[in-house]
């Protein structure tokens, strides 16, 4: 049975703060609240713990030379559950939901931009998956949702607070659960493409990217709000 939860002022400047600068200390967001530290402190641990807030982190697949691809994969019946429980434990999908009628799913997915080394094993796994009957995949080639954070989504801090939350970016995290990640610019597929038409803007991708990079990304993506102690980087 699901839970109402009744959120007070408190807890909407909170969630508002969050959204502004995820990263942010407790300390800095209870000030520019004007509540205790530890007050604050416990409205996230209770509104995370209710489920009323969740954090995560998401990689700007173009600054790491990769494409984000929204794909609808139609399947029969008996297949969806167990094909979305496989979708949901790999590390290159995300956002898979089900679509009416129990035979069509939905996701995100992350795959190496064309030419490059080591394929599209979603797409090609999903093309050798028992159950699957078609599937149809449009490339985002920009981002459109997200970009610059969620203006107009709620107007809990006034312009002063906002620009007080903006104003130390950088800041150290107090240590686990004590801050959020924000996530990168949200994507959303403006329109599809053929796979080896699209192409990652030259300069664009960051050097370097490998195992450790796309573990540590795991974590955040789990929980946007981990140290260094929670994600192996200390």
């Amino acid at each position: 049975m699901t839970r109402s939860v009744t959120l007070d002022e408190l807890d909407r400047r909170l969630i508002h703060a969050l959204q502004i600068d995820g990263r942010a200390s407790f300390s800095r967001i209870a000030s520019v609240l004007g509540a205790p530290e530890r007050t604050v402190a416990r409205r996230y641990h209770r509104l995370r713990s209710e489920l009323v807030v969740r954090v995560v982190g998401l990689v700007d697949s173009r600054r790491i030379g990769m494409l984000d691809w929204f794909v609808r994969i139609d399947c029969t019946p008996d297949a969806a559950d167990a094909l979305a429980t496989a979708l949901a434990q790999r590390d290159d999908t995300s956002w898979i939901a089900p679509l009416a009628g129990g035979t069509r799913l939905t996701c995100m997915a992350r795959t190496p931009a064309a030419g490059a080394e080591g394929g599209r094993p979603l797409f090609d796994h999903l093309l050798r998956t028992p159950g699957v009957r078609d599937v149809e995949a449009g490339c985002v080639l920009r981002p459109v949702a997200g970009v610059g954070g969620w203006a107009g989504r709620t107007s809990a801090l006034d312009a002063s607070e906002r620009a007080a939350l903006l104003g130390a970016p950088g800041e150290p995290v107090d240590g686990p659960d004590d801050a959020l990640a924000p996530p990168k610019a949200a994507k959303g597929p403006v329109a599809a493409e053929n796979p080896e038409d699209v192409r990652v803007a030259a300069g664009e991708s960051e050097p370097g990217w490998g195992a450790a990079d796309a573990r540590l990304a795991g974590e955040l993506g789990r929980d946007g709000r981990a140290d260094g102690a929670a994600t192996g980087t200390t």
